[in-house]
């Protein structure tokens, strides 16, 4: 059902890119961001101070960062193979061959007229089944940001789910006439092979998974829901003195 989400007209974005919710908690935190640093492996070190927690040390592709850290929030797919992270030293780290994959979407949004010979009278969003003669997963009718405050794109703009790139043979059986053509292709949603493995959201007891929640629910919302998780949970690792990955059952009631 999350992913039929991505075909509806009523979804909205920040004037200007969403990267800008980012920038601005960033700049409310006042938190030190460190561009192009890939992080490639998490060190674990014993400590016998602050009540034994332990301390992590990140390791980069360029060097070892000299900088201890309480705790560790990992906020990438782990199972995209180069978002992948490796700690020897944590408890319920995964094993890379053992993950799951993510599959490719491409998002092609169009200014154009859609084909009425083929969809017949002009419907807003549709949907399809997940065949191999059917190239496309869905179109929705996209609806300007501005909403009347600013003049919008004039002509109407549609956005194109399929699992390939549209060819120009395709393009032009979905729509009579086009002028603008803009294409996305990313990694959306898991491909699911029951039995799945879900990971837990707690890896370490000061390491924590914010993208678990996508084998259960993959969107920016429950991201987000995924994101105050963590927060919850090391606030509750700083001031309990029981680690959180001891009591990791309770984690699904902080959601």
């Amino acid at each position: 059902m999350t992913s039929l989400a991505g075909s509806e007209p009523n979804l909205w974005s920040v004037k200007g890119g969403n990267w800008k919710v980012c920038e601005g908690l960033l700049n409310k935190s006042s938190a030190t961001l460190n561009k192009n640093t890939q992080i490639i492996e998490i060190i674990k070190k014993p400590t016998s101070t602050d009540g034994g927690r332990p301390l992590y040390y990140l390791r980069s592709v360029e060097n070892l960062i000299n900088t201890p850290f309480d705790v560790v929030i990992v906020a990438a797919p782990l199972d995209v193979r180069q978002n992948f992270i490796g700690c020897q030293e944590c408890t319920n780290w995964p094993v890379q061959s053992e993950l799951g994959q993510f599959q490719q979407t491409v998002a092609t949004f169009v200014n154009g007229t859609l084909n009425e010979d083929v969809f017949g009278s002009k419907p807003n969003t549709i949907g399809t089944m997940e065949k191999p003669d059917i190239f496309f997963n869905s179109i929705g009718k996209q609806t300007s940001v501005y909403k009347g405050k600013e003049p919008a794109t004039p002509g109407n703009v549609w956005k194109v789910f399929s699992r390939k790139p549209l060819t120009d043979e395709q393009t032009a059986k979905l729509f009579s006439q086009t002028t603008e053509l803009k294409e996305v292709i990313w990694l959306a949603y898991p491909h699911y092979t029951p039995p799945d493995k879900f990971l837990p959201f707690v890896l370490d007891d000061g390491v924590f998974y914010v993208n678990a929640i996508e084998w259960s629910s993959s969107a920016m919302e429950m991201s987000a829901l995924s994101g105050r998780n963590a927060a919850l949970l090391t606030a509750r690792y700083f001031n309990k003195t029981k680690p959180a990955s001891q009591d990791s059952g309770k984690v699904h009631g902080e959601l």
